[in-house]
């Protein structure tokens, strides 16, 4: 057993301060319904909201993240009846290989001081497979063809934005596509079939510079028919007939579809487009993204993550990926909170790697939430694996693409390559 532990303290003048302030939003930004209850039934005493938040506090430095990877509502407080208080963590904090966890909280007029001691199962900076994911990849039939395994279509680039449709397309392949079709504006063929390989490279309308119009739709639904799932928006850009292209699209097709990028854009432009489709919906919004398909501000949309990205699957029946630290996957009232990934993966065309892997999971048949799930923690132990070869600081886009194996080896036996490696 590995033990560590964490020490806080509280002056409650401070926490008065916030309450008079702002109460409502601290309390419901800090605090589960269940602790909420408690402190109301303690008439709000500053002492004991003190205590509460500082026992919060210890835990997560005991764990060893501090509040950020492990945030406060993932942690509760209640009590016995003789008034020892009790921790109960979710499954995301679970995965850190935690065991046991002793907290004490003292209270003195000025101050509320905490004290925790968390036991680990094994090396705490092991990692550490989510239950929920385990068993939604299983390994391949011998008996089988690339047929089997999924034929996606990626629809994406424009003059300039090459890059971001070859990492998602590059990224689907790597996570096991038995086919990957790249669909550009036909300006750009010559350079995307230079840039990809194994993909294949088919061809829609342009204006002649590098830019879909509304004449492509004919083409792209054409190319969707008989695909497992589909993919739109990386490297697309901002020209005007992407909004129309994506509300036919989404009309037109039975095929599940990943929307990122700058089809997130068109579609803030009219979000009730989402109202005609036919088969299931992923959209993969960064925090910018989100707000301005909900027409507010980005500290907003931080502020209440969970809330947003469950409010926008409920409304229009989806799957959201909301990006960030502690990614969020929602479908109706089911929510998943990634704990894999680090800072490093803050660089330009990391989401569009999340897209090829979303994609990929759901053509070889994954229930789109569940693909979605499975895709974010493929796609932030990609990246940490990048990060132990490369540094967060070095790191790119193509080095996420470039660990996806290792990655998906690990979900399968828990063995890293990278052991063969060094």
């Amino acid at each position: 057993m590995n033990m560590s532990v964490g020490i806080d303290i509280v002056r409650v003048d401070r926490i008065e301060n916030i309450l008079d302030k702002k109460r409502n939003l601290f309390l419901s930004k800090i605090f589960t319904i269940n602790e909420i209850k408690y402190i109301k039934e303690k008439n709000n005493s500053p002492q004991t909201i003190a205590g509460l938040f500082s026992a919060k506090e210890s835990i997560s430095k005991a764990i060893g993240t501090g509040i950020g990877k492990v945030s406060f509502k993932d942690i509760e407080i209640s009590h016995d009846r003789f008034g020892k208080p009790i921790v109960t963590i979710n499954e995301k904090v679970k995965s850190f290989g935690i065991s046991k966890i002793d907290l004490a909280i003292t209270h003195e007029k000025e101050y509320a001081v905490s004290f925790a001691e968390v036991e680990f199962n094994s090396n705490k900076n092991a990692v550490n497979i989510p239950e929920e994911l385990k068993g939604l990849l299983t390994k391949r039939n011998p008996d089988s063809h690339k047929g089997d395994y999924g034929k996606v279509l990626i629809i994406g680039g424009s003059r300039g934005m090459t890059g971001s449709i070859t990492l998602s397309s590059k990224a689907s392949m790597r996570t096991g596509s038995g086919l990957v079709y790249t669909m550009v504006p036909e300006y750009l063929e010559t350079i995307m079939s230079i840039k990809l390989t194994e993909e294949i490279v088919k061809i829609a309308k342009d204006n002649g510079k590098g830019y879909f119009i509304k004449e492509a739709l004919e083409d792209i639904l054409n190319n969707a028919k008989g695909k497992d799932a589909l993919a739109i928006g990386p490297g697309m850009g901002t020209y005007k007939d992407n909004i129309y292209l994506l509300g036919e699209i989404i009309k037109n097709t039975n095929v599940p579809m990943v929307i990122d990028a700058d089809e997130l854009n068109a579609l803030s432009k009219d979000i009730d487009m989402l109202k005609n489709k036919k088969n299931s919906i992923v959209i993969t919004p960064h925090p910018g993204e989100m707000a301005r398909l909900l027409d507010k501000s980005i500290k907003e949309i931080e502020s209440n993550r969970i809330y947003y990205a469950k409010y926008i699957s409920n409304k229009y029946d989806i799957v959201t990926v909301l990006k960030g630290n502690n990614t969020i996957v929602s479908y109706k009232d089911q929510v998943y909170i990634n704990n894999s990934g680090n800072p490093g993966m803050a660089k330009a065309g990391s989401g569009d790697v999340l897209t090829g892997i979303i994609t990929s999971l759901i053509g070889q048949g994954l229930e789109p939430f569940n693909a979605a799930k499975l895709a974010v923690y493929i796609h932030g132990l990609a990246g940490d694996f990048a990060k132990d070869k490369k540094g967060e600081y070095s790191m790119v886009a193509s080095d996420i693409i470039e660990n996806i194996g290792e990655a998906i080896n690990f979900l399968l036996t828990n063995k890293k390559f990278s052991s063969k490696l060094n």
